[in-house]
C-alpha cells in the first residue's frame, strides 16, 4: 500500500509566495498614496495658522492692503516654505518628500469677512489633495 505525504509540494509553495509578493506589491503602493495624502493634509493643516493671522489682520484693519510679507522655512520636513504676500495670499512650497505640490489659499473680501478660495499649482497632485480643501 502507498502512503500518501501530507507535505506541500514545492508549486504549492511557490504559487502561495507569488500571491504574498503580488499582495505585498500593491500594499506598498498604496502606503505611499496615502502617506503622500497624509503629508499633504499635514501642509495644509500648517498653513491654517497663517491663514488664521490673515484673518486677524483683515478683522482687525478692515483690508488686506499691506499686509505684512511673510517668508518662513518652518520647522517641518514636508514644507520648503511659506509666503503670505501683501494682499494676504498663502503660497505653501512642499519639499521633494510630497513631489514639490505647491498649494495656494487667496483671500477675497466680502460682506461677512474673508472668503478663502483654495488652488494647486500642479495640477496632477489635485487628486491627492483632500477634498476639503480643493472645495472652499
Amino acid at each position: 500500500m502507498k502512503k500518501k505525504s501530507s507535505a506541500f509540494s514545492l508549486i504549492e509553495l511557490l504559487v502561495t509566495v507569488a500571491i504574498i509578493g503580488i499582495l505585498a506589491a500593491a500594499a506598498t503602493v498604496a502606503y505611499g498614496r496615502y502617506t503622500l495624502k497624509a503629508n499633504i493634509a499635514n501642509m495644509i493643516q500648517t498653513a491654517a495658522s497663517y491663514q488664521l493671522d490673515v484673518d486677524a489682520y483683515y478683522i482687525r484693519y478692515g483690508n488686506l492692503t499691506n499686509y505684512p510679507l511673510v517668508n518662513d522655512a518652518p520647522a517641518n520636513p514636508i514644507i520648503l516654505s511659506i509666503a503670505v504676500d501683501d494682499t494676504g495670499n498663502i503660497t505653501v512650497t512642499g519639499t521633494p518628500a510630497v513631489q514639490n505640490v505647491v498649494l495656494i489659499l487667496r483671500p477675497a473680501a466680502t460682506a461677512n469677512g474673508l472668503q478663502w478660495t483654495n488652488a494647486v499649482a500642479n495640477a496632477s497632485m489635485l487628486p491627492l489633495v483632500p477634498i476639503s480643501f480643493q472645495h472652499l
